[in-house]
C-alpha cells in the first residue's frame, strides 16, 4: 500500500513537471526577449503563466477559476478561453455590464480600453483619443457564468506577437512582449 502511495505521488509529480514545461518545449523561450508565455488546454482548468525576463524563465501554473470548473473549449472550430483570467494575467482589469451584456477591459491605468460585447461579433479599441473597431469571425459567448473571448479575438485585439496551436494536444501558447 505504501508502495502505490509513493508511485501515486511521484506519478502526480511527474505529470505537473509535464504540464508546466511541455509548452516550453513546444516553444523555445529566447533569453534577448523579456516575454510572457501563456498556456491554455482545452477540457483543462489550469493555466501556466511563463515570464522570461533575461533569459530567466518563471513559471507557474494557476486555476483558470477559484472552482476548478472553468475550462477553454473549441465550439464551432474556434478556441475560446477565458477572458477574466487572460486580462487578469497581463494585468489588466475587466467590468461587466449587464444590462448591455458588454465587458470593458482596461490595460495601462485606463489608458487603454477594449469593449466587445457577448453575442456580437465586434469589438472596440480605445487608446487615448483614438478609437479601432474590429470585426470578429466569431462573437464572445458565456459559458461556466464567465465570458469566453475567441482566439479571434486575441489575434486581432489583443495582438500577441506568436499564436502557437498544437492540435493533438489542444494546447493554445500565447506569447506577448513585457509590459504590453
Amino acid at each position: 500500500m505504501k508502495k502505490l502511495v509513493i508511485l501515486g505521488i511521484v506519478v502526480l509529480v511527474l505529470v505537473m513537471i509535464l504540464v508546466l514545461f511541455l509548452p516550453c518545449l513546444l516553444y523555445k523561450v529566447k533569453a534577448d526577449n523579456p516575454e510572457i508565455v501563456i498556456w491554455f488546454q482545452t477540457d483543462n482548468s489550469q493555466c501556466g503563466i511563463i515570464q522570461n525576463t533575461n533569459g530567466v524563465g518563471d513559471g507557474v501554473v494557476d486555476k483558470i477559476d477559484e472552482n476548478g470548473l472553468v475550462t477553454p473549449f473549441i465550439k464551432d472550430k474556434e478556441v475560446f478561453i477565458p477572458l477574466a483570467k487572460l486580462v487578469a494575467i497581463l494585468e489588466g482589469k475587466t467590468k461587466w455590464d449587464k444590462d448591455k451584456r458588454m465587458v470593458t477591459i482596461i490595460f495601462q491605468n485606463g489608458l487603454i480600453k477594449i469593449r466587445l460585447w457577448v453575442g456580437k461579433a465586434t469589438a472596440e479599441m480605445i487608446n487615448g483619443d483614438s478609437a479601432q473597431k474590429f470585426k470578429l469571425n466569431t462573437a464572445p459567448v458565456i459559458e461556466y457564468g464567465r465570458t469566453f473571448v475567441p482566439l479571434d479575438f486575441i489575434r486581432k485585439v489583443l495582438q500577441p506577437s506568436d499564436i502557437i496551436w498544437d492540435s493533438e494536444l489542444n494546447l493554445l501558447i500565447l506569447i506577448w512582449p513585457l509590459g504590453i
